[in-house]
């Protein structure tokens, strides 16, 4: 197993992570005082184009549609994840970018040329076995001057996750 979190969802056909979204302003309310305070307003997403690694049932990534990037990238390995997205998605509710895209792939296995403005990465470098080489992987993928978002949790905080 050289993928332990991600083999696990899989086989066991879960997503490890959901939102409470049945008050969707909350939950944008949520999402915009997390940017804010990292010091990222809405207006730096706007026109941007965004990679977000481990989207999981993109409850998060609603948030970020909604503010109309010129492109939002959505990356995850897991089946389960992939679904979770592309029913948002056929419920319309990734509709406010201009480029919407659902990439099926394991992260580290993921190849291109392509820069983001921003690239968000949200719970998932606990769960990588080199968070080191997560990271550079990561980093390739920001455009000079762009933003590089990562958010992670402690063993405790995890715990009672």
């Amino acid at each position: 197993m050289t993928r332990p979190y991600l083999d696990y969802y899989t086989k066991n056909n879960i997503i490890p992570v959901h939102q409470n979204i049945d008050d969707i302003e909350a939950h944008f309310n949520r999402r915009r005082f997390l940017y804010y305070t990292l010091g990222l307003h809405e207006f730096t997403f706007r026109h941007a184009d965004i990679l977000e690694v481990g989207p999981g049932t993109g409850d998060n990534a609603l948030y970020i549609a909604n503010i109309k990037p010129n492109s939002y990238s959505l990356l995850d390995g897991n089946p389960a994840s992939i679904q979770a997205l592309k029913d948002k998605q056929e419920k319309g509710l990734f509709n406010g970018p201009k480029e919407f895209n659902i990439i099926d792939t394991n992260f580290l296995d993921y190849q291109v040329k392509r820069k983001y403005d921003i690239v968000l990465a949200e719970g998932c470098l606990s769960g990588q076995l080199h968070p080191d080489i997560f990271l550079k992987h990561l980093s390739g993928f920001v455009r000079d001057g762009g933003f590089l978002v990562i958010t992670t949790q402690t063993t405790t905080s995890l715990l009672a996750e």
